[in-house]
């Protein structure tokens, strides 16, 4: 199966980051073992604004293994409470870029970003022992006006490696809640 598919007025959820982006139309290459959506604008509830690149590669619809880079000066890009995810929540803004990559048995997430106005983000940390199960973050203040919160390995989260390099901007806001 080769061809064009055009998709208008779609919309994806992000279940996990509890985010739905918008587009408005999008042209689809698929090829012989391959589905390309080549610069995708996306929206989100706010109207900012994101760019997608993906390539799904597969086997006759099998064995999909897959590439996404998204690109953003601002989007929203967490809206979550403490029921959907008990280890942070929140409401970010960033900026930066997301690299996805992988396959059914393994995602790699590879985010660069910088928070923006907006952003409210919750730790919960209840206990002394879970203070300890939470040292993988790391607050590094580089002079008074940045504070980088680093992750200092990976957190394997059911075949899910996951890098992050965040910047903190001063109007961002993370609680760390006893």
């Amino acid at each position: 199966l080769t061809g064009k598919a055009k998709i208008q007025k779609g919309s994806i959820v992000i279940d996990y980051l509890n985010t739905k982006y918008f587009f408005a139309t999008e042209n689809i290459t698929l090829g012989e073992n391959y589905i390309d959506i080549p610069e995708l604008e996306i929206n989100d509830r706010f109207n900012n604004k994101g760019m997608v690149n993906a390539r799904v590669y597969h086997h006759s619809f099998s064995d999909f293994v897959f590439d996404v880079n998204v690109t953003t000066n601002k989007l929203h890009c967490l809206n979550t409470n403490a029921k959907q995810n008990e280890l942070f929540y929140g409401t970010a803004f960033a900026s930066g870029i997301c690299d996805i990559a992988g396959s059914e048995n393994l995602v790699n997430f590879d985010i660069t970003l910088r928070s923006l106005e907006g952003t409210v983000i919750n730790i919960p940390l209840t206990d002394a022992e879970n203070v300890e199960e939470k040292d993988f973050i790391t607050f590094i203040n580089d002079d008074s006006l940045n504070t980088r919160i680093a992750i200092k390995k990976n957190i394997d989260l059911s075949r899910i490696d996951f890098a992050l390099k965040s910047h903190a901007a001063p109007d961002a806001q993370t609680k760390l809640s006893l």
